[in-house]
């Protein structure tokens, strides 16, 4: 609650510094930044300089609160020495750019009925297979300097997928590209999930398989510590590409195993007893200390922690929302927002009127446990990492 997410009160000490950026990348200069102590009294303020940093010098920890490039707060509880802490984007925009290409697909494939030519986060249905198509590239879903094309053939649209091909731009310039793909593929592999020990609150289990901008679905029915398998058919040639796979979105939690490699493994065993990440079922915020709320949950039962817990609380006063959004460290079950001086514009006043509330658990796989995830509120675009969430929204005062 509101006496967590401190420091450890004693021992080490050193600097936590903080940088505040918008979402295009510029630094944001003059912006409150507060240090609390695990109570959630405040120890020491300052504002970030003309670069957008901000250094607590020679501190031994607590709850660090910045002022986002909205007005908006972003709170990370139990900080340490040496934490880096970023709100906003720390690495300067990409570059922007200005790219076509005209794919050419080998034709109709036999069985196949809907076609698209996918990319990143792009996904384009073609009408006519037989004919050149040319494509816009957005910059966001993009992997300068190389365009990794994907061609994909469906039984049906949102269909079985039954041939694929893959193509490269590289590297990728501004202009006209034009890629001619001359044979389909239906080369595929497979990959199982065996479930064991389901808790007795779980009645099915799903799995998901990504490949790039493809990704396949598989369910399994399962009764109270009874197994079970989910088997995939993945395009084999796709192994040049990253692959993901997660797995155990389920009626009371979630799981999430993710591998990146060249060739992913061919049987996955999940013990649902230990890796079940439990649902959130309810969500309540007290504000009988208006300038303090506090927010609390509960769990679907007992089951394996989160690396993270993201606590996000919003409020309307004179017609303007305002939002906060809290890394709490997995073991919590409440938080309570820490003090911040009045004459702070935007902060929680006894007139403000409390929204629904939301809290999300987080399986993080490329980070290890709360001390890096507290880290990245806002995920730079240079760090790579991949996040399963489970949230909830609901309301009680």
């Amino acid at each position: 609650g509101g006496d967590a997410g401190g420091g450890d009160g004693g021992g080490a000490t050193g600097p936590i510094r903080v940088s505040v950026h918008d979402y295009q990348g510029a630094p944001q200069a003059g912006h409150p930044v507060f240090l609390h102590d695990p109570a959630g009294q405040l120890l020491a303020d300052t504002e970030t300089d003309a670069d957008g940093f901000a250094t607590f010098e020679d501190v031994a920890g607590g709850t660090v609160t910045a002022v986002d490039s909205f007005g908006g707060f972003r709170s990370w509880f139990g900080s340490k020495p040496g934490d880096d802490l970023a709100v906003g984007r720390p690495d300067p925009a990409p570059p922007v750019h200005d790219a076509t290409v005209t794919v050419t697909l080998p034709g109709p494939h036999p069985g196949a009925t809907h076609y698209e030519i996918a990319w990143g986060c792009i996904r384009n249905n073609v009408t006519d297979p037989s004919v050149p198509q040319t494509f816009s590239v957005v910059d966001d879903c993009a992997s300068y300097p190389r365009l990794d094309l994907l061609a994909l053939a469906f039984d049906v649209q949102a269909g079985d997928l039954v041939a694929f091909a893959q193509q490269w731009v590289d590297p990728l310039e501004d202009g006209n590209h034009v890629v001619e793909i001359f044979n389909w593929d239906t080369s595929f592999s497979t990959a199982q999930f065996t479930l064991e020990n389901t808790p007795a609150d779980i009645s099915q289990v799903s799995a998901v398989v990504d490949i790039g901008s493809w990704s396949e679905q598989g369910d399994a029915t399962v009764s109270e510590g009874s197994g079970g398998t989910i088997a995939f058919e993945y395009p084999q040639t796709f192994q040049r590409q990253r692959h993901i796979v997660s797995s155990g979105f389920a009626d009371a939690g979630f799981t999430s195993h993710t591998w990146v490699s060249s060739s992913p493994p061919s049987n996955v065993n999940l013990d649902l007893t230990d890796g079940l990440i439990p649902h959130v079922v309810e969500v309540a915020v007290d504000a009988k200390d208006p300038l303090r709320p506090r927010v609390s949950w509960a769990l679907a039962h007992e089951g394996a922690q989160a690396d993270r817990v993201t606590v996000r609380l919003s409020w309307v006063s004179g017609g303007d929302t305002t939002s906060w959004s809290m890394v709490v460290p997995p073991d919590l079950t409440d938080v309570q927002v820490p003090a911040l001086p009045g004459s702070i514009a935007g902060a929680p006043t006894a007139a403000v009127t409390y929204q629904t509330p939301s809290v999300e658990l987080e399986a993080a796989s490329y980070l290890d446990g709360y001390d890096d995830a507290r880290n990245i509120i806002d995920v730079p675009s240079s760090v790579s990492t991949y996040t399963e969430a489970q949230s909830y929204s609901g309301l009680g005062i």
